[in-house]
């Protein structure tokens, strides 16, 4: 017989077997890594979209020296400006999953309230609720519920104001109560 060099068939058919063994392994791990990445990265998004918005509606809270009026799903944040006769209106409006937030520089209880620019996205949930004493706000209870791609985060900010703002339960009282 002569020297054959080679693999014979049941060698190569034993080979590939072991090689598909350690390659469905290997993507197994591969898909639980994706999995992974992808639920830790849906929590990031969530946290990251909710401390942008709370930061946002935070900074035009603290300072209010007006009045605040959270009225279905929107929040009204009325500033007196200096010369004490006008005032300046931010509105925060969900409308759908999406948060607006909206400005208009001469408030007055006909003017209309901007529509706003997109501040945050995938919010299913937002609510505002002053703690009142004789007319006034002394804090406020902001909570922001997000959803993404099946995951939901709630936020919940207890935040002091600086100044105590008139509270009113919609933005027509408000501006009736600041016009006193």
């Amino acid at each position: 017989m002569r020297n054959q060099k080679g693999f014979t068939l049941v060698e190569l058919i034993v080979s590939v077997a072991i090689l598909s063994v350690l390659l469905v392994a290997i993507m197994g791990f591969v898909v639980s890594g994706a999995r992974a990445y992808g639920s830790v990265n849906a929590t990031v998004t969530l946290q990251t979209l909710s401390q942008q918005a709370m930061g946002q509606v935070e900074s035009y809270l603290i300072d209010c020296n007006g009045g605040l009026a959270f009225s279905g799903d929107t929040l009204y944040v009325v500033d007196r400006n200096d010369d004490g006769t006008t005032c300046t209106a931010y509105v925060f409006r969900l409308d759908g999953t999406e948060l607006y937030f909206g400005k208009n520089d001469d408030a007055g209880k006909d003017s209309a309230l901007s529509s706003g620019d997109l501040m945050t996205r995938d919010l299913a949930a937002f609510t505002a609720a002053p703690s009142r004493s004789s007319g006034k706000a002394s804090a406020v209870d902001v909570e922001m519920e997000f959803e993404y791609r099946g995951k939901t985060y709630s936020a919940t900010e207890h935040i002091a104001l600086r100044n105590n703002p008139v509270v009113a339960d919609s933005y027509a009282e408000l501006m009736d109560a600041l016009a006193k």
